[in-house]
């Protein structure tokens, strides 16, 4: 990397930030049980490098209902 070990660590903190930002929708839908998980995570990398796609997807993924959960 760049041979400083604290600006590398740095860098590597960053960048798993980053990472865990741009999936926001697909961790929500995870963590919610979401009915489809899959598809969020799919439109996640192909629409959700644009700001509205990545919107929209948190949106769906926070507000859509979560599975029945079996009693």
């Amino acid at each position: 990397m760049t041979g400083d070990p604290s600006l590398d660590g740095f860098l590597a903190t960053y960048a798993i930030v980053i990472i865990a930002a741009f999936f926001f929708p697909t961790l929500v839908a995870i963590l919610r049980g979401h009915k489809r998980t899959i598809g969020v995570f799919i439109l996640n990398i192909v629409v959700g490098w644009t700001g509205l796609g990545w919107i929209l997807l948190r949106a769906y993924a926070l507000l859509s209902e979560a599975k029945a959960q079996p009693r």
